[in-house]
């Protein structure tokens, strides 16, 4: 089409006139009354350039239409010229027609102006978006930390310190059924709420037991706790402490202290405490030890009030089956005898010494050092497990000398001296022997015995409350 101005060619869809800048009619008005040159484009095949000439028709006079003011838009980036290689015409002879421009094959300089700025209006909202939703979730954090309420602070003053130990709730009957925590430093909690503790199963998550809630003694806070089933270290390997505001039978406050047995050297611990596979009823190697120290114990004193020889040669028999874990190799005097004189026949066990030194009292100690040793062992397994092992010790030397006691007894019964000295022993190494009168049974050697070796044995479960992640 031609512009009604300057009567220059100019594209169809253009707003102005890329030659005198003039406005053009809408798109949608330009066909009423508005007829567009006729244009021809020729190849010359001699010069190999093409040349644009329009055929001359005589321009319908436009209507008086109003003009509208439309947004401006970008001039062409340059002016359409004419080509040096067209050949010139004549125009005089149309002095009646204004006059033809020649120009050169249209390019798309144009468009890709108009497409160049589309884009960077676009990335320029784009930008202004992105910015704008970063700039809400900032305002909507801040928002949120606000309405958020804020945690639970319980935040321990320093120099706060627990301690958990185990130990058995009847002391003539060892057994490790029982624990007690000591607190210091704790403050005292607002209104209703309070301290409960609990031991959990790492193992096991469903597994939590309630001991119960903590009770305030002057500045510190003290709680006693009994499984009435039997050992407590079957219960779990952790305990919290947390602040709960109701009675539950489950926590749900905040846990302001626990303690975990480490998990290997767990597994000895409980072979000492709780259960080994290789002993009968899978009892425990102290448990073991104890019950069969007690026992001997037991018939060592019958020798004290008994003057019969046979009835000596019977309760000698029973002393080296307890020893050994198995009958005498002698039958003199069989056990149809023995019951008969209302001494029964005691059937073999684990063995205090075994018959290749595989009985409780090197188990124990052999033990107690694996717990030692293990990668997670701590300084408070270390020293106790130290303390088991002298014990163990002082044990495996004192019953070799009862071993032998009893075997002499057995084929000598009329030898009072013998069955003092067993007696004596017999006593020594159940409660342990204050060998230097300081009135104290210390873990060091010829002191400590089977009930000291417990003792000790339960306290490398010592535990230490600590904040969680400390």
């Amino acid at each position: 089409m031609l512009c009604p101005s300057c009567q220059a060619p100019v594209e169809a869809d253009s707003v102005f006139c890329g030659h005198c800048g003039s406005p053009l009619p809408p798109l949608h008005l330009r066909d009423l009354g508005v007829s567009d040159d006729t244009r021809t484009i020729q190849r010359s095949n001699e010069a190999g350039n093409s040349t644009v000439s329009a055929e001359n028709h005589q321009m319908s006079p436009m209507p008086h239409l109003p003009v509208a003011v439309f947004p401006l838009t970008p001039a062409p980036l340059r002016a359409i010229s004419a080509s040096s290689s067209t050949p010139e015409h004549d125009l005089s002879s149309h002095s009646s027609h204004p006059p033809r421009a020649r120009f050169s094959k249209r390019t798309s300089h144009s468009s890709t102006g108009r497409n160049l700025v589309s884009v960077a209006i676009i990335l320029v909202l784009l930008g202004i978006g992105i910015a704008a939703g970063v700039l809400a979730l900032w305002q909507n954090k801040n928002l949120i930390s606000r309405m958020m309420p804020v945690k639970d602070s319980t935040a321990l003053p320093q120099g706060i310190s627990g301690r958990i130990s185990f130990s058995g709730s009847d002391a003539a009957i060892l057994k490790t059924d029982s624990l007690a925590i000591h607190i210091n430093g704790l403050h005292i909690p607002a209104g209703n709420a309070h301290y409960e503790a609990w031991m959990l199963d790492l193992q096991d998550e469903t597994r939590i037991q309630s001991l119960g809630p903590l009770i305030q003694t002057g500045e510190g806070y003290t709680l006693n706790f009994t499984d009435p089933n039997g050992n407590i270290l079957k219960l779990g390997n952790r305990i919290e402490v947390s602040l709960e505001t109701t009675h539950t039978t489950l926590p749900t406050g905040h846990v302001v202290l626990s303690a975990t047995l480490p998990p290997l050297a767990l597994v000895h611990i409980r072979h000492l405490l709780v259960s080994y596979p290789d002993t009968p009823h899978y009892i425990g190697l102290l448990d073991g030890l104890q019950s069969q120290a007690a026992v001997f114990y037991q018939q060592s004193q019958l020798l004290g009030i008994t003057h019969n020889k046979t009835n000596i040669q019977c309760i000698a028999r029973n002393l080296i089956t307890i020893i050994d874990g198995k009958l005498p190799t002698t039958d003199t005097p069989n056990a149809r005898t023995c019951n008969a004189r209302q001494i029964t026949q005691i059937a073999p066990d684990y063995g205090l010494l075994g018959t290749m030194n595989n009985g409780y009292v090197h188990m124990v100690g052999v033990h107690a050092s694996l717990a030692a040793t293990q990668a997670d062992a701590t300084d408070t397994i270390r020293h106790y497990a130290q303390q088991v092992i002298l014990a163990s010790d002082n044990l495996q030397g004192w019953y070799s000398i009862l071993d032998q006691d009893a075997q002499s007894l057995l084929k000598n019964p009329d030898d009072p001296a013998k069955i003092h000295d067993i007696t004596s022993l017999a006593d020594h190494a159940l409660n342990g022997f204050d060998a230097n009168h300081d009135g104290n049974i210390a873990p060091q050697k010829n002191e400590a015995g089977v009930m000291q070796a417990y003792l000790y044995g339960q306290s490398m479960a010592t535990m230490f409350l600590s904040t969680p992640g400390a």
